[in-house]
């Protein structure tokens, strides 16, 4: 991925409407560990960096899920978060993008 369209990708992620953070145990274990709300892990998605960036797009390894993923490793108070997301969709409300992970990283 070139560095102009990792930052499309990036600007595009901040101005969606809605970020839904997926409801899967690892996520939800991260805001009862850390103390944080689905909002934070929202906006931890939203300032996801270039220099965070790990791999992708790569195909969602759901084979149900017909979608490219974007992977990323960054901060929270310290702690190492793994996150992973969506290409963007667009529905009738506008442009948003899911969060399959955004837990913390126990590699």
């Amino acid at each position: 991925m070139s560095h102009d369209d990792l930052e499309k990708l990036l600007r595009d992620v901040k101005k969606c409407k809605r970020i839904r953070i997926v409801d899967r145990e690892k996520n939800r274990k991260m805001r009862y560990d850390l103390n944080i709300t689905i909002a934070d892990q929202e906006d931890i998605v939203r300032n996801l960096t270039i220099q965070e960036y790990c791999k992708g797009p790569l195909e969602d390894d759901d084979p149900r899920r017909n979608q490219y993923v974007w992977v990323f490793k960054t901060q929270f108070d310290e702690t190492p978060i793994y996150v992973k997301i969506t290409d963007i969709k667009r529905d009738s409300s506008g442009a948003y993008v899911d969060a399959i992970s955004c837990h913390i990283d126990y590699d």
